[in-house]
């Protein structure tokens, strides 16, 4: 299976009511860094409840390419197939078993991350573009190299083998797009079956088949962040911290957007909030909900602790974490305490000018993007 892209995530359904704010993570710092409005975690499935009853991650049926392990013949499938396939000609030819397809174990991927199915049919005609529609084989001689594994046209009785489709040269270049065709350089034509089956982009570069379980089809690109305090106000952050909710997601969703100033948004604020927010003045609500909105709020601590390595991106987001670490905290998201040197044996304590413990922290992360053949 090929989970699908996000925006298939989330019907809508007639039988239950779908409620995306449930999902929703708030992290001031990774959302400025990758420039998103917000996260959201994969949905979970239940059952029972008023909103968000039977939602799932969908997937496609990816390879749609099937072969039957009897008499070789293969079948191209829609992504949306469920279920199990058999093969329509050992059915006819004997009534008394059904013989199960199984999807093909190859495909083919390129290094800016693009999946297809491998060009079965462009393989064996040696054609880009062939003519010939006629029924595919895949058989096998016997033998532990893919130079035993080839594929047969039953209607022009063209074979190929699948010897070295998985190589790739020093330059760049692959020897499946290199050699498919006499005279030809076959390109990857771009398409994306994890958006569906017609989603593409112009691409054309090199293509190598794979093993569809490969461990170089998938590198998740993952970036972690650890949750600072917006400020150092603990009412403040208390307040921040309600403001990061998910039922406040409009509200923040109508700020950033500009559709609703500060001033009008406190009385659907303190409607959304209810008895939590009562404790807080006009002015506390304005000055939280302007730190979620824009972020960065008034907590920078970090800014007079010494120069900031600007060597890498990721350096300095880490340097900003550091800094934070290095005195002592207390909030319901991160709690750093300084037990003194005197707390540790005396053999030790010539060795550290400080050290911090921290028992309390929330680190989010995220999934940003995903890579093929290298990872980042």
């Amino acid at each position: 299976m090929l989970c699908a892209s996000l925006d298939n995530w989330f019907p809508e359904a007639s039988n239950h009511t779908v409620d995306e704010k449930e999902f929703i993570v708030e992290e001031w710092r990774l959302k400025e860094r990758l420039g998103v409005d917000h996260f959201r975690l994969p949905p979970d499935f239940r059952k029972k409840g008023e909103i968000n009853r039977y939602l799932t991650v969908p997937a496609f049926r990816f390879p749609q390419w099937h072969f039957c392990p009897r008499c070789g013949r293969m079948r191209e499938l829609p992504l949306s197939v469920r279920g199990r396939v058999t093969c329509e000609h050992c059915k006819n030819a004997k009534e008394k078993f059904t013989v199960e397809m199984y999807q093909v174990r190859f495909i083919m991927i390129c290094d800016h991350g693009h999946i297809h199915d491998f060009p079965w049919r462009e393989w064996v005609h040696r054609d880009p573009s062939p003519t010939c529609g006629g029924e595919l084989k895949l058989l096998a001689r016997g033998g532990a190299s893919l130079a035993s594994i080839f594929v047969k046209c039953e209607a022009c009785g063209k074979r190929r083998s699948l010897d070295r489709i998985t190589l790739a040269y020093n330059d760049g270049n692959t020897h499946l797009s290199a050699n498919l065709a006499k005279n030809h350089t076959y390109t990857c034509p771009g398409k994306m079956p994890w958006a569906g089956s017609d989603a593409r982009t112009t691409c054309n570069r090199p293509v190598r088949g794979s093993l569809r379980n490969a461990s170089n089809v998938y590198f998740a690109e993952l970036r972690s962040s650890l949750y600072l305090p917006q400020s150092d106000d603990r009412d403040l952050q208390e307040l921040i911290e309600l403001l990061e909710q998910p039922k406040f997601t409009t509200v923040r969703a109508l700020v950033s957007s500009g559709a609703l100033s500060l001033e009008h948004s406190l009385n659907l604020v303190r409607e959304s909030g209810g008895m939590a927010l009562k404790p807080f003045s006009d002015s506390q609500l304005k000055k939280a909900l302007k730190s979620v909105v824009i972020g960065g709020g008034e907590f920078h601590r970090e800014a007079n602790e010494g120069p900031v390595p600007s060597d890498s991106e990721e350096t300095g987001y880490r340097r900003v974490e550091f800094n934070v670490l290095r005195r002592p905290l207390k909030s319901d998201q991160l709690t750093i305490r300084d037990p003194g040197l005197e707390a540790y044996e005396k053999d030790i304590q010539p060795f550290f000018s400080r050290i911090m413990l921290v028992d309390r922290l929330r680190e989010t992360r995220a999934l940003a993007g995903f890579t093929r053949i290298l990872p980042e």
